[in-house]
């Protein structure tokens, strides 16, 4: 990965752990511990971490239905022109 996209991974995996922190309602603990992007950066695949794990069943739904918050999130936080679609996966 070149230093461009290096950063913006680094940047987008801030953003996401920041909103992901604000929105959790405390009853699990939520860890954003990567994001990938396609080659264009039109996708963003965000990999987070649930404890305890028997929340995944909850947390996972919720992360899903904020994906559209997640992105206008990151959209108020970038001085950039395109924002990728986000995605999410429990590791």
């Amino acid at each position: 990965m070149d230093f461009h996209k290096e950063k913006f991974a680094s940047l987008l995996h801030k953003l996401a752990a920041d909103f992901f922190e604000r929105e959790s309602n405390r009853d699990a603990l939520v860890t954003v511990t990567k994001v990938d992007f396609d080659e264009s950066k039109h996708k963003a695949l965000v990999h987070i971490s649930v404890l305890p794990k028997e929340k995944v069943k909850d947390v996972l739904p919720f992360a899903i239905r904020k994906r559209s918050d997640l992105r206008s999130f990151v959209m108020k936080n970038i001085k950039s022109r395109s924002i990728p679609s986000f995605d999410i996966v429990v590791e």
